[in-house]
């Protein structure tokens, strides 16, 4: 276990001239696992400010353990107990955690290739509630991924956000499971709106040029330096 970071230090060197160069060691830090695991807060009555006495809210937040496959550990829920007795928690779901080949779908390459560059992105997220009803899910947001074709002079292919899912339901539903990969077919949950925010293109410099949401209304979003700007 590490209290402080592990320190690795090097030497950058910077020519000032034709004939004489800088140099300094920098340092960086490579390896800290303090995380915060359980936050209490006091919640005091702004329509009696006599009262002294506040309602007590505890939330807990779990990590990924640490293993060979997943370096850097991220946080994979958080969860608070209410005064009414009422748990909300909230759930993560990372690229490392789907089962890919890189010859599937959109998805399945783009997830495969997060994982080969050990980029841990954040796929999807759920919050629920949990009571004497049981637990429900009150809603989700998810993100999908596809290539793209970015770059001025030497075009290159990335894979970037591409469509954004959300549902929101106030009762709560129990059939809702998080996104997979089977058989190299990305698939998620029916509750999410039909209709995503869609980002349609990029410019050269890797930012959102035009964007569809569920108004269906395309958004140009013009930048200083685009040059060849199609809609």
């Amino acid at each position: 276990s590490h209290t402080a970071p592990v320190k690795i230090y090097g030497l950058a060197l910077e020519e000032t001239g034709s004939t004489i160069a800088a140099y300094g060691r920098y340092t960086v830090n490579t390896t800290v696992d303090n995380f915060l695991t359980t936050k209490t807060s006091s919640l005091y009555n702004s329509a009696n400010p006599a009262s002294t006495t506040p309602v007590q809210e505890t939330e807990t937040f779990v990590y990924t353990a640490p293993s060979s496959s997943n370096t850097y550990r991220v946080l994979k829920e958080t969860a608070k107990t209410n005064s009414n007795g009422a748990t909300y928690t909230t759930k993560f779901k990372y690229a490392k955690e789907y089962s890919t080949t890189g010859t599937g779908d959109d998805m399945d390459k783009a997830i495969d290739n997060f994982k080969n560059n050990n980029n841990n992105v954040l796929v999807e997220s759920a919050q629920y509630r949990t009571d004497g009803a049981g637990e429900k899910t009150m809603g989700a947001s998810l993100n999908t991924f596809k290539a793209f074709t970015i770059g001025g002079y030497i075009p290159v292919s990335k894979y970037l956000p591409y469509e954004s899912y959300q549902f929101i339901n106030q009762a709560g539903v129990t059939n809702f499971n998080f996104s997979d990969i089977t058989d190299c077919v990305f698939s998620k949950s029916a509750n999410y709106v039909h209709t995503p925010t869609r980002i349609e293109n990029y410019h050269v410099n890797g930012l959102p040029r035009v964007i569809t949401d569920n108004s269906r209304i395309p958004k140009t979003i013009i930048s200083s330096d685009d040059r060849n700007l199609q809609t």
